[in-house]
C-alpha cells in the first residue's frame, strides 16, 4: 500500500504566514506615510486658500485682520473670512484648530502657521510677499 499524503507541513504553513504578514506589514507603513503626506498637502493648501482670503480683506479693507501675537482660534478667522471665501471654511484634515494665525497691532503683518505630522511646522508670512 503506497499511499501518498498530499498536504503541507507545519514549517511551510508557517513561512506563508510570516511572508504575507511581512507584505502586510510594508504595506501598511507605506500606507500610513502616503496618508500623512496627503494630510500635509491638504494642510498647506488651505493655507494658501486662507491667504488669499487674506490678501483680499487686505485690499477692500486696507488691513489683515486682527490678531495678536498669541494664535487665534481658526473659528475667530473663520468668522472674519467667511464672505472673502467660497466654499468651505479651511480646516485641518486630523486635528481641531491646527491652524494658527497672527498678526500685527496695526493689521499690516501676518503669520499663518500648520503642524504637519512628523511635527515640523508650514509657515506662510505677509513678509514673503
Amino acid at each position: 500500500m503506497n499511499m501518498k499524503k498530499n498536504a503541507f507541513t507545519l514549517i511551510e504553513l508557517l513561512v506563508v504566514i510570516m511572508i504575507i504578514g511581512t507584505i502586510s506589514a510594508i504595506g501598511f507603513i507605506s500606507y500610513l506615510v502616503v496618508k500623512g503626506k496627503a494630510q500635509d498637502t491638504v494642510r498647506k493648501h488651505d493655507l494658501n486658500t486662507l491667504t488669499t482670503a487674506l490678501e483680499v480683506y487686505f485690499q477692500k479693507n486696507g488691513r489683515y485682520v486682527s490678531g495678536s501675537d498669541n494664535c487665534l482660534e481658526e473659528a475667530i478667522l473663520s468668522l472674519e473670512l467667511s464672505g472673502y471665501i467660497s466654499g468651505n471654511i479651511p480646516n485641518d484634515p486630523k486635528r481641531h484648530n491646527a491652524y494658527c494665525y497672527k498678526s500685527n497691532t496695526n493689521g499690516s503683518l501676518y503669520t499663518l502657521e500648520a503642524t504637519l505630522d512628523g511635527g515640523s511646522t508650514y509657515t506662510i508670512s505677509s513678509r514673503d510677499k
